[in-house]
This record gives C-alpha cells, sequence and structure tokens, in this order.
C-alpha cells in the first residue's frame, strides 16, 4: 500500500477508538434485533440505489453494514467480519474522498437524487 494518508487515517480511527472505549466501556448487548426479511429488504432497496448512479459513499457504507447485518443473521460470523473489514475499507475510501476536498480547497454543492 503506497498511500500515506491511509496510515494518517488508521492512526485517526485507532485515536478515536480509544476515546470511544474510555467514555463508553459498554458497546453493546448485541450486534442486531432486526429480522432477516427487513435486511435484505434494505439491502435490495440499497444495492438498486448503488447501482444508478451518482454513486454516493454514504449509500455504499450503507450498503456494506447491511451486508455484514445480513451475514450476522445468517449466522455466518466469518462472513460478517469479512464485510466489515469492508465496511472499515468504505470509510478510509471516504477519508481520501474528504482529504483530497481539503486540499483541493472545493466542497462541492450536495446533490439530491429523487426517492
Amino acid at each position: 500500500m503506497n498511500k500515506p494518508y491511509v496510515n494518517k487515517f488508521l492512526g485517526m480511527v485507532l485515536e478515536e477508538l480509544e476515546k470511544a472505549e474510555e467514555k463508553h466501556p459498554h458497546f453493546c448487548d448485541i450486534y442486531s434485533l432486526k429480522e432477516p426479511p427487513v435486511v435484505r429488504k434494505s439491502l435490495k432497496h440499497l444495492r438498486e440505489w448503488n447501482e444508478e448512479g451518482p454513486f454516493q459513499a454514504d449509500m455504499i457504507l450503507y450498503e456494506e453494514i447491511a451486508e455484514a447485518t445480513e451475514a450476522w443473521l445468517q449466522n455466518n460470523p466469518e462472513h460478517c467480519l469479512k464485510e466489515l473489514a469492508q465496511c472499515g475499507a468504505v470509510i478510509l475510501r471516504m477519508m481520501e474522498h474528504v482529504q483530497k476536498e481539503i486540499d483541493n480547497g472545493t466542497h462541492p454543492e450536495s446533490h439530491e437524487k429523487e426517492v
């Protein structure tokens, strides 16, 4: 990996993790209460949304989170971990995008998409 900003971003994540663990030592009781049909419906909608564009970082992350949750609810924790790692990758790419906007001095107007 030849991207120095990734190490910067990972450092930021680890710093925030440490703060979160100190501030909120009890993170959660369970992974999810949602029933699989609800997750599948959400995942189907997110996949359709992400096929059309414009491609939005937040919607891509939501899709990855839904895929991780679906894997968990299908009793496949190994696949869930892989999907959560993909969430981390998307977050790093989101951070890269924001950093590029900072570096370029640009922040485009929001583009609304009809639902």
